[in-house]
This record gives structure tokens, sequence and C-alpha cells, in this order.
């Protein structure tokens, strides 16, 4: 091993092994939210999915969206599975009826109980397939900000909006 190599491995161990729980270090794994309130909300959604007899959530915008959800039956996953981590593992564990769209107008008419878009963050210039295009549709639902991973970088969008059907939620969950 030469003294360069070396270098690059003690960086490493220092950066991401030691403080690797650090809110600074970019290099942290993103498979959790960022979101402290994120449990009740996803107790909410599992509840949701389990007493809802019809489809339990649908993803909104081109990132989140899946021409195919059956591609998502057998690994590896179909387009879009890995945009909605990590509500996916989730969703799953919950055996959530998953659809989506990349159309707006999909929701001016009856929705599932659970919506889910990215917001519009201004660390990008695309406000493409965003929660704000959706919000006009959204009259009987309450919002819920949701970090898919510590912070927004560039257009990797980390903010999301849960919508829920507010007739779908505890009373206590509205507030």
């Amino acid at each position: 091993m030469n003294a360069k190599t070396f270098h690059k491995l003690l960086i490493l161990k220092d950066d991401c092994l030691l403080v690797s729980q650090s809110p600074d270090n970019q290099l942290v794994q993103y498979a959790q939210s960022s979101s402290a309130d994120a449990k009740p909300l996803l107790h909410d959604l599992e509840r949701i999915a389990d007493e809802n007899p019809g489809t339990d959530v649908l993803f909104y915008g081109e990132e989140l969206h899946s021409p195919t959800e059956s591609a998502h039956d057998v690994p590896p996953p179909g387009a879009g599975w890995h945009a909605c981590l990590p509500l996916t593992w989730y969703l799953e564990a919950a055996d959530a009826d998953v659809v989506s769209t990349n159309e707006s107008f999909d929701l001016s008419g009856a929705k599932s109980p659970i919506i889910v878009a990215l917001n519009n963050v201004s660390t990008c210039a695309s406000e493409d397939d965003t929660a704000e295009d959706i919000d006009r549709y959204m009259d009987g639902y309450h919002r819920y900000e949701f970090q898919r991973f510590g912070f927004n970088s560039g257009c990797h969008v980390s903010d999301m909006t849960v919508y829920g059907a507010e007739n779908e939620l505890p009373a206590d969950s509205t507030t």
C-alpha cells in the first residue's frame, strides 16, 4: 500500500467510521428519514394500508413514477422504487397497494388515502412534478412534511410531502 492510498483510508476512517452519525457527514447512508416525527406518520400509513380495501398509496411525479408496479415484485426493482425510499420499505412491510402517476390531473377525482410527492426546493431550479402542482386537488387531506434523508443536494431532493385523507386519520393526527 502506498502513502497516498493509506492517507485516503485514514480520511475514510475518520470521516465515515468514527463520526458516521454526524449530521454534517454527507457520506452517511441515506437509509432513514431525518424527520423527527416520522414514527406517528408511518404508523398511520401502515394502519391505513391495512384497513383500506383499494389502492392505498399514490406516488406523484416523474422521479417517483413507476410505469410498471409489478416490476418491483422481483429484484432488482424497477423505475421509481429507489426514489421512494425509505417509504417503500415501510409500505412493502404494510403490504400496501401502491400506484403512481406523473400527471397532476389524475388527482382531480377519486384518490388514494395516501398521496406522496416531492417538494419544490431552493437547491433545484426545476419546479416540475412537485407537491405544489397537486395542492389544488388535495382538499380533505392533511399535509405532512417528510425528509427522505438528511439534506437536499441540487436536484436530489429530500423534502417530500405526504398527504393523508383526513377521514382516514385519527382525530389527533390532523393538528
